[in-house]
């Protein structure tokens, strides 16, 4: 589904529940071009094929597959302070676009719960900017990793990190993790 499989940008109250699922090649090309004084082309809208910008929590159980997905796979933006659950195992590959490709969190919290592995792998930008192909999280966001985790293979043209990017956020760990 273009430009994104699902999206909430403005029901509160929703209460959101995946349940194995995959979200496979989703495209994003809509874009708008200005031509006034210089030609400046850039996307018209939120990435991500899942897409949440309010404080509706959303939670994804059982195995969750994001790949192959252009514009990233997981976008989250709230002010208020959303919060998004991963309770299963989880896979983010392949995902292209501009920063944060795997997931990209804004003012919002993230948490893989449970024993169920985590995998970032092959996430990347092959434009000029790149800032945490595998995970972004800026302005007082959280991520918390409660199981194993593997960031690998994740890389970007330009830009500041290849694998995880932080802003004014923290990363938490609590087992095995491997990023490379």
């Amino acid at each position: 589904i273009a430009p994104r499989a699902v999206a909430n940008d403005d029901d509160t109250a929703a209460s959101l529940t995946f349940v194995n699922s995959a979200f496979l090649d989703n495209i994003y090309n809509t874009y708008e071009c200005d031509t006034s004084m210089v030609l400046s082309c850039y996307f018209t809208g939120p990435p991500g094929a899942a897409g949440f910008s309010t404080v509706s929590p959303a939670v994804f159980k059982g195995r969750t597959v994001f790949r192959n997905n252009t514009w990233g796979a997981v976008y989250v933006a709230s002010p208020a302070g959303a919060r998004i659950t991963f309770a299963g195992a989880t896979a983010f590959r392949d995902n292209s676009g501009v920063g944060g490709c795997g997931l990209s969190l804004e003012g919002a919290t993230a948490i893989f719960a449970g024993a169920a592995a985590v995998q970032f792998v092959g996430n990347s930008a092959p434009g000029s900017d790149g800032a945490g192909m595998a995970l972004r999280a800026i302005r007082n966001s959280s991520v918390v990793f409660r199981g194993p985790v593997l960031i690998a293979d994740n890389w970007a043209y330009s830009g500041a990190g290849g694998a995880v990017f932080l802003d004014q956020s923290s990363l938490t760990c609590h087992t095995t993790s491997s990023l490379r």
